[in-house]
This record gives C-alpha cells, structure tokens and sequence, in this order.
C-alpha cells in the first residue's frame, strides 16, 4: 500500500480524484439534501407567511436579502418562535439524523473492500454505523459551541469597550478577529469529527468518545496536513460561489427561460458542494490513513516449524508472494476456481488479509484500497512450476475458471505454448489483474531453435 502523503494540496487533489471518479456519490448526497428540502418547505412557508404577513419589510427582504431587513422582520413578526419553534426542531432533527446516515453511508462506499452495488454499500453503512454517528455527533457538537463561545465572547466584550470609547475601527476588526479565532476552535473539533467518523468505520469500533479524543489530539499535532487539505477545498468551493455569483448576475431572470437556467445552476452547485463534500471524506480517509495505519495481520502459519540440526547459515525455506487485491474474498474465490485451498484470513466477512495453497505453491492476498489506482504497467507477475503445463491448462478450463481470464491480448501465451526462451506455458490475470505464468522448462529435445 502506497504511503500516504503528507502534503495538503497533493490530499486535496487525491479527495477530488476520487469524487471525479465517484460521481454518484455526490448525487445521493444532493438527492438526500433535496428531500428534506422538500419536506421543510411547506411548513417554513407557511410558518413565516403567517409571521410576516403583508408587512413591507418582508416583501423587500423576498426581492433583496440583507440581515436588517431579516432583523426588522422578525422583530414585526407575533408568535415567531410558536410558530416556527415546532418546524426548526423537525428539521434539526431531521438534519440530524440524515447527517449520520449520509456519513455512515459515504464512509462505508469510500472504503469499501468488494463491488457489491452502491446502494447495498451505501444502506449497509448507513444503517451500521448511524447510531455510532449519532452519539460521535453528540460529544463533538456541544464542544464545538464551548469552545466556540469562549473563543467569541472575550473578543466581543473587548470590541464592546472599544465601540463605547469611539473607536469604530479597532472594534471592528477586534470583533472580527474574535469570531474568527472561534470559528477556527470550532472547526478544529468539527474536523477531528471527521476523522473519528472515519475511525469508526474502517477499524468497526463502538468508543466514540474515545476515536473523538484521539482524532483531537492528531489535528492538534499536524494541523497543517488537516486544517490545510480542509481550507484547499473550501477554496474550490469559494471559486464556485464566485462562478455561479458571476452567472447570477449574467442570467437574466426576467423570462421563465432564465429563471430556469438560474434554478439550474443552484442545483449544479449544490452538486457541486456535495461532491467536495466527498472529497473532503476521501482526503480525510488518507489523513487517517497516514497518521493512524491500520493493523496489520501477521500470517498464520500454516505448519509447524521443522527442527533441524543447528547449521552455520540458516536456511531459507520459502517464499509466499503477496498481492495486492481490492476485494479480498473475491480474490480468494478466483483462486479457489484455480484448485487452490483457502489457509487463513484475518476476518471472517470482510477480509484484508488471507492466504491460499495449491500443493508446494503458498499465495497471499492484501487488501489494496480501490480508490488508489496502479497503473497496469506497475502490477507484479508471478511465475510459478508446474509438473505439467497441458494438464493444469486443461484442469482449469475443466473448472470453468478460464471464463474470467483477463490476461487479454498483451500476451501471446492466453493458451499452452512454447517459448523462445526454453520453456511451455500460458499466462493469465486474477481479477485486479496480477498476472500469473505457470511454466515447465523444455526438455532439450523439445526446446525451440
């Protein structure tokens, strides 16, 4: 497995390759965030038709948003909160819940070790890790709100004082500075959140408040790598909101043909923004990745160790390939068809590690993340000896595992043959591709040339 970088533009750029190739992803993001729309905008309408009424102010703040003419609203409006009180916990609520799924959901396709379809990976996610979502949610979100309000209230109390002694100026920037400084306190906690969610779900743990604690300490450690790959994408999001600021102001609203286009390029940045959500998810799965490596999986022996008599160079006894495979128990199936026998895996469902044998012949196969592409050219070949090229050919098509052959048209040896170099054999790929010659060198009467 490749080592993880340590450079927040080049995991920026990683988060975004992944979200390019996983397109979908940000379509169910968009497609779950629509919905609740969709369901909370009837009753805020109504809510707020009936708070604001024909009042001006409101009608001027339909036709231009500013937060005076919001303020002058609210206080016109009778009955805001018992009105609205209901609708705001529904949605908070709602929100809630639907952030937990999401994430659960997202985490689980991002790191999900076969090809079963999207959605089972995404349901399967969602509906194992949301309560561990939840309670995460639950130790992260008053802490943010602590640390945000400490970081607010002494900056806002000076700006006070600054704003009474006729210093317009310094209260301002004193005021701005101070929320700054609280937003970044909070964003600290709410990016460790981030990554314990990823914790959560790629080492299956329960102690979220635990994966919290330890997510903390690691942004505090490298807040650059962190806080770094986090302020990358919010600059392609802030390019986008400028775009789309540009076409606003270019799309004229006046024609239905307009007002459609302008509805159409909300949606396309909503889009947008969820699939930098995704790659936000991608990146911090690298970060993860990087400061906190998974376990590794020693190999199971297969025997015990044979004594033998004390020698003055120790003997190497054998070697055990390994290869890389994005979907373990798919691996593990492939060579099963080959007439291999399954030794050991680390875990039962899920696999990252296991090894398979076939007579003298010991395989073993590692996990590889699939979001991490190898260019072909890279992919290791395995040459192994046969007794009997034709036979083992033979056997194997018997088994019906030569369908899956993926050795394809690079290699002149798809069937038995013999070689310039001395030896008959045939080629072929395990599905991430691998390649695997089995070969028996020419007895000299045979051999070509």
């Amino acid at each position: 497995m490749t080592t993880a970088s340590k450079n927040p533009v080049r995991l920026a750029l990683a988060g975004l390759g992944v979200a390019r190739r996983r397109p979908a992803l940000a379509l169910v993001l968009w497609g779950a965030h629509l919905a609740l729309a969709a369901l909370l905008v009837a009753p805020f309408a109504a809510g707020l038709a009936r708070i604001t009424g024909d009042r001006p102010a409101a009608a001027q703040l339909l036709g231009r948003p500013q937060l005076d003419l919001l303020l002058q609203v609210l206080r016109e409006g009778q009955g805001l909160f018992a009105t609205l009180g209901p609708a705001l916990f529904v949605g908070a609520a709602l929100a809630l819940l639907l952030n937990a799924l999401l994430a659960g959901g997202v985490l689980e396709v991002l790191l999900a070790r076969d090809d079963r379809p999207l959605f089972h990976r995404f349901g399967r996610g969602a509906g194992r890790f949301a309560g561990r979502m939840l309670r995460i949610g639950a130790f992260a979100a008053p802490l943010a709100l602590a640390l945000f309000a400490l970081g607010a209230f002494p900056a806002l109390a000076a700006a006070r004082k600054l704003a009474e002694s006729d210093r317009e100026v310094a209260s301002v920037l004193v005021r701005l500075g101070g929320l700054a400084f609280a937003a970044l306190l909070a964003l600290v906690v709410l990016l460790a959140l981030d990554l314990a969610r990823v914790r959560l779900v790629r080492d299956d743990r329960r102690d979220a408040f635990r994966a919290l604690r330890q997510a903390l300490g690691q942004v505090l450690r490298h807040p650059l790598r962190v806080v770094g790959t986090w302020l990358g994408l919010a600059l392609v999001l802030a390019l986008l909101l400028a775009l789309y600021s540009l076409l606003a102001r270019w799309i004229p609203t006046t024609a239905t043909l307009g007002i459609l286009a302008l509805a159409l390029a909300q949606q396309l940045l909503v889009i947008s923004r969820a699939g930098l959500r995704v790659a936000l998810w991608a990146a911090e799965i690298e970060i993860v990745r990087g400061l906190a490596p998974e376990p590794s999986t020693p190999a199971v022996a297969t025997a015990p160790p044979i004594e033998a008599a004390p020698s003055p160079t120790p003997e190497l006894e054998a070697v055990h390939p390994v290869l890389r495979s994005t979907d373990v128990e798919r691996s593990i199936a492939f060579f099963v068809g080959l007439g291999f026998q399954p030794l050991f895996r680390d875990e039962l469902a899920s696999p990252r590690y296991a090894g398979v044998g076939h007579g003298e012949i010991e395989l073993h196969l590692q996990w590889h993340d699939p979001a991490e592409p190898q260019p072909e050219g890279d992919l290791p070949t395995y040459r192994i000896l046969v007794a009997d090229v034709d036979a083992l050919y033979a056997d194997f098509a018997e088994r019906g595992a030569l369908d899956a052959d993926g050795a394809g048209a690079e290699s002149p040896w798809t069937r038995p043959g013999d070689t310039p170099w001395g030896t008959r054999e045939f080629h072929l790929r395990d599905p991430d591709g691998n390649g695997l010659q089995f070969y028996r060198p020419l007895v000299p009467e045979t051999a070509p040339g």
